[in-house]
């Protein structure tokens, strides 16, 4: 299964052998960005219903997927992984406690979406130069449209055909364009350098915080501004998909601004944007503020790996960097969400407020009565 012969390292900006990279990297962040960045929905319907916590592997298992990706096995782990994927969900789909759970969607799937993950990203740069970062942007798009499309799915069919049938229905959806990838991908086959390993680090900080939101923005509804359950499923779908635009357009400006820049921008946007979350006492101008920090952070978890290709000696250590980075992100990624859920099941539902944890108490024992 490995791979013998390489295309050039950049082919034509446009190309049509390039260009359906994109498309099937797309197809692959759909089921792994996608599929993690809709586990809020789960973890309000785990919560509330069925169990208690998640974690997810799609970051640091980019140490080992990197160097696997430079040593052209590409093809061989997109196939095994991606029925891997496919195996996962459907285990979740017959799961009824909390280890199967664990087992199934928080330590199998999330080793499957982490080697996906690093793979499609690392390819991109190879056939591209002057479009990278549009490229790119385009690329892990497909992550923000899975993240809308799969909580709706999960939302619309968890009343009428119960949790193991909609699972299974995200499954087959998962396997057909997981299929699609593998037709459409064309396999292409540091810790010293003061830049690089600072690098790292900011990665490590970065995940740390800017994923949080996404496992907290139902809860948040419900707990701190009193929203239906109904709503506050769709609104994981509003921070999704403005953080598509984010991916594509900050990819493309890179192209021309800078992507050091475009980075550095996101990054202090997204700080302050942080800060302002818990001032928000309204739906309206919740919903304002997840369409503005989706949209910026789409263009953070991107815009790494356009930066990173300069911090490489050559374009053949590409994936094993990319992979450190994201490994590092990862790690920051299973400290901050823990946290997180911790600090807000002591604070009295986000606004250390008696009175809004004692009404969403009320409501929920009503609906269950």
């Amino acid at each position: 299964m490995k791979s013998h012969a390489r295309p050039p390292l950049y082919q034509p900006d446009g190309g049509l052998a390039a260009w359906l990279q994109v498309v099937g990297s797309f197809l692959i962040n759909m089921n792994n960005w996608g599929l993690a960045n809709s586990f809020g929905v789960y973890q309000a319907y785990y919560q509330f219903e069925l169990l208690q916590s998640h974690r997810a592997l799609l970051l640091l298992i980019g140490a080992f997927s990197g160097p696997l990706f430079d040593k052209e096995y590409f093809r061989l782990i997109q196939i095994f992984v991606g029925l891997g994927v496919v195996f996962a969900r459907m285990m979740l789909s017959l799961t009824r406690d909390y280890y199967s759970v664990m087992l199934s969607q928080g330590v199998l799937l999330g080793v499957c979406l982490g080697f996906l993950y690093i793979l499609s990203v690392a390819l991109i740069p190879l056939y591209f130069k002057k479009n990278r970062g549009l490229a790119l942007g385009l690329a892990t798009a497909g992550g923000s449209l899975g993240g809308v499309l799969y909580p709706l799915i999960f939302r619309q069919l968890l009343n009428h055909v119960g949790f193991a049938w909609t699972n299974r229905v995200m499954d087959f959806l998962a396997l057909t364009t997981m299929l699609l990838s593998v037709a459409l991908v064309i396999p292409i086959g540091a810790m010293t350098e003061l830049p690089y390993f600072c690098f790292m680090i900011a990665g490590l900080l970065l995940f740390a915080g800017v994923l949080v939101p996404f496992f907290l923005v139902t809860i948040y509804a419900e707990q701190a501004l009193s929203a239906s359950a109904n709503l506050s499923f769709y609104l994981l779908m509003v921070l999704n998909g403005s953080q598509l635009f984010g991916r594509v357009l900050g990819g493309l400006l890179s192209d021309h601004i800078g992507g050091e820049i475009m980075l550095l921008g996101a990054i202090i946007t997204t700080g302050i944007l942080s800060f302002c979350w818990n001032a928000i006492r309204d739906l309206a101008g919740y919903i304002v503020w997840l369409v503005v920090y989706g949209f910026i952070s789409g263009m953070v978890v991107t815009l790494p790996a356009v930066v990173l290709p300069y911090l490489c000696p050559s374009m053949a250590v590409l994936g094993t960097r990319l992979g450190m980075v994201y490994a590092a992100g990862g790690i920051g990624f299973l400290i901050s969400s823990p946290v997180a859920l911790a600090i807000n099941d002591v604070s009295g539902a986000f606004f250390d407020s008696v009175a809004a944890k004692e009404a969403w108490t009320r409501r929920r024992l009503y609906k269950s009565s």
